[in-house]
């Protein structure tokens, strides 16, 4: 697989990927939200496409087995490589969800 290496604005690909599955989070009563912490850079060189196609999946699989509550996407800096880099953090599931809290980054 070859991925691509372009600038892209990180606001606009979780943006995007929080809208392509607002929908199935409404239907099911769960709020969305994101939180893109100080310090992450607001543009950065990486392949856009794949990482929104990331974040849709892993919300989309969040959303199937979240019951109530609501989904979180965080975005912090990675503490090992400093600005360069940004891990993925969540979704967050609702306190009532009987899957497994996700605690790995990407």
């Amino acid at each position: 697989m070859e991925l691509e290496s372009t600038d892209m604005d990180l606001r606009d690909v979780i943006d995007h990927a929080l809208e392509v599955v607002d929908a199935r989070a409404t239907a099911k009563g769960l709020a969305l939200r994101s939180n893109i912490a100080p310090g992450v850079p607001f543009y950065l060189i990486g392949d856009p496409n794949r990482l929104r196609q990331v974040v849709i999946n892993l919300l989309g699989n969040s959303i199937k087995f979240t019951e109530s509550g609501g989904l979180h996407v965080t975005v912090e800096p990675n503490p090992e490589d400093g600005v360069r880099g940004a891990a993925i953090c969540g979704p967050r599931y609702g306190h009532r969800n009987r899957a497994r809290q996700t605690e790995r980054c990407i």
